[in-house]
């Protein structure tokens, strides 16, 4: 893939195939997934004409969660 598709392949609604073929969540879904919920990576490397590699990594041990206050930090995993 180009380097103009691995900037935008994990934004919403992003799909390189033709109107009506995708929807263009599927990535961004297991982004969320890894990145968000699990606190790790979701990485391509891709060359074009070569195909595409996913490197996916999730921590062993859950990064706490916070949440901001207008004052403090608060762990919600506490």
């Amino acid at each position: 893939m180009s380097d103009e598709v691995k900037e935008k392949i994990f934004d919403h609604q992003f799909t390189s195939k033709a109107v009506g073929k995708s929807t263009g969540l599927g990535l961004v879904i297991a982004y969320a997934i890894v990145v968000d919920t699990h606190g790790g990576t979701l990485e391509v490397n891709s060359t074009p004409g070569n195909g595409a590699e996913f490197a996916i990594a999730i921590p062993l041990k859950a990064k706490p969660k916070t949440v901001a206050s207008s004052q403090q930090l608060i762990n919600v995993d506490a």
